[in-house]
């Protein structure tokens, strides 16, 4: 009977852990990607702003010049820290 209960408690656990340890994974890869991502459109954005008089860029430019969808362009430039919104249209970005 203690075996059973054993066994019970080594498949909690084991489960437990490799759940916990797929999370971090997960988490991990997911900041590798926004890492990555954020790199590509900063180094876009600063880019432009040296070549051109544009301080700002729409998401549809950066999109197609990093090769990003709209919506992932939108993703990491709301959450970047170095990458500002346009007060007036929403759609616009720049470096901070």
């Amino acid at each position: 009977m203690d075996r059973i209960y054993e066994g019970i408690i080594i498949g909690i656990f084991g489960g437990l852990f490799s759940g916990i340890g797929i999370w971090c994974l997960d988490r991990l890869r997911e900041c590798v990607n926004f890492i990555r991502d954020e790199k590509k459109i900063i180094a876009f954005l600063t880019k432009t702003i040296n070549e051109t008089e544009n301080m700002f860029n729409t998401t549809h430019r950066i999109s197609s010049e990093v090769n990003l969808t709209e919506s992932r362009v939108n993703e990491v430039c709301s959450k970047s820290i170095q990458i500002r919104r346009n007060q007036q249209n929403k759609e616009v970005w720049t470096l901070r």
